[in-house]
């Protein structure tokens, strides 16, 4: 008898376990659907999730919808979840995250068939065809090109139908990025006029144009135009441009006066290196230390108004970044959802929201201090560099000694000749204000000062 009561009450348990496992499942869809449907697509898909890691065979059922509610968030938030969950449920949207993720993993031909579940009518096509393109070159495949090609070309279609806001800019940055890595590119591959001719279809306006001048002027300066490359460099000082300062330019500045054999130049260029940008990296360096994941969230988010002037400056190129803005994006998506639920007594929901946003900053905080330390070590391996082109034109001057020449000059003088004149180009004088319609086009017409001329003897 009493185990017939035993057996029936673990029966009624079992069922009633059921039952409630699927109460709760109707409830989750309920709510996504609910969510969903007042564009509170972050709680939307925080209970599809749910609903999907009891049922993951329902993905079929509710694939369509899970794709619109993730486009409408983003890839931002996908953050918040496992990698290995986001697998099963291999949406385009979620494709391009995973292959994202297995791209910054170096695990390329994974990577490649989750960009494949990405069709050509899905608004992150363009994002895909870049990515694609990436790994292409980086595995030695001749499709790249292609994929860039094809980058742009959708990038562009997509950023018309897209009007005004974040989104075109998002298509703008986009196809932008895909022109900047195929010009790196034919860079790499010793191509240089080809890859003036791609920098040059950017436009000036764009946010990414200031970051190619200096990958220009490294392409002037392989084809040993040193005074275009001087020029190119010259565009930062353009008040326009106060907040984008790079080491590297610097580096690039010298080398290009030591190829002139203009040693004086190339030494003040050296001393500034080390007046200016050392500080700079230091006075960083002891900030950011005993800095906290709030203090890189406040930094790019403008809640540290009265800071340091280079971490300001550097964030206002931060701010530039396609990944930020969209990480940012979905940050102010969340606060809205948050506002909306507000005064309800729906605390569960207002807290996943908190936790799903707490990720996010903590994720942002994280790439505004990877891009700082890289500021520094940038700091501290050009300041090797400029050393060592301080040794070798301490060499160079040293051997004209032994040697008893000395340069023909000591320090050539700008003209029109010295500077690399075309028929579709005209010169004038710069006279020391910054145009914007000039801005990029700017040469030095310094003279090559490396032909040497014997000593004169010294009268006895």
């Amino acid at each position: 008898m009493l185990k017939s009561i035993f057996a029936l009450l673990v029966l009624f348990l079992i069922f009633s376990s059921v039952s409630h496992g699927k109460e709760g499942q109707a409830i989750a869809i309920r709510k996504a659907s609910h969510y969903h449907k007042i564009n509170q697509n972050n709680l939307a898909l925080f209970y599809l999730f749910k609903h999907l890691k009891k049922q993951p065979e329902d993905y079929q059922k509710y694939e369509k919808v899970l794709e619109k509610i993730v486009n409408k968030t983003g890839t931002s938030p996908l953050y918040h979840y496992n990698i290995n969950f986001l697998s099963k449920f291999p949406t385009a949207t979620i494709s391009l995250h995973i292959a994202h993720y297995l791209f910054k993993n170096k695990q390329y031909q994974e990577s490649l068939k989750y960009l494949s579940n990405i069709p050509k009518k899905n608004s992150f096509y363009p994002e895909a065809m870049l990515l694609k393109g990436s790994i292409e070159y980086l595995e030695g495949q001749e499709g790249y090109r292609n994929s860039f090609d094809l980058c742009y070309q959708e990038g562009s279609r997509y950023q018309k139908m897209a009007g005004k806001g974040p989104y075109q800019r998002y298509f703008v940055l986009i196809k932008e990025q895909c022109q900047m890595n195929m010009a790196r590119a034919l860079y790499e591959q010793g191509d240089f006029e080809a890859t003036n001719e791609a920098f040059s279809l950017i436009d000036k306006r764009s946010y990414s144009w200031p970051y190619l001048l200096l990958d220009q002027a490294w392409s002037y300066y392989k084809l040993e135009d040193y005074n275009r490359s001087l020029g190119l460099l010259m565009t930062y000082h353009s008040p326009l441009l106060s907040s984008y300062f790079f080491p590297e330019a610097e580096v690039l500045a010298a080398l290009s006066y030591y190829r002139l054999c203009l040693y004086y130049d190339a030494n003040a260029m050296i001393h500034k290196f080390y007046k200016i940008y050392k500080p700079q990296a230091a006075q960083i360096k002891k900030i950011i230390e005993s800095a906290s994941d709030q203090y890189y969230y406040a930094l790019i988010s403008d809640q540290l108004p009265r800071t340091n002037q280079y971490l300001l400056k550097l964030r206002s190129q931060l701010k530039k970044k396609l990944r930020l803005n969209l990480q940012i994006q979905a940050i102010k998506n969340i606060d809205k959802e948050m506002e909306a639920l507000k005064g309800s007594q729906n605390k569960k929901d207002l807290y996943v929201l908190q936790q799903i946003q707490k990720n996010l900053k903590s994720q942002t905080a994280l790439f505004v201090k990877e891009h700082l330390y890289h500021f520094i070590n940038q700091i501290n391996y050009f300041s090797f560099e400029m050393f060592n082109i301080k040794l070798e034109i301490l060499s160079h001057q040293k051997d004209l000694l032994y040697e008893d020449k000395e340069l023909i000059a000591d320090r050539a003088r700008g003209t029109f000749k010295g500077a690399n004149i075309t028929d579709q180009v005209f010169f004038y004088k710069f006279d020391g204000q910054f145009w914007a319609d000039e801005l990029g086009d700017y040469s030095f017409g310094l003279k090559s000062n490396c032909e040497t001329i014997l000593k004169e003897a010294e009268e006895e």
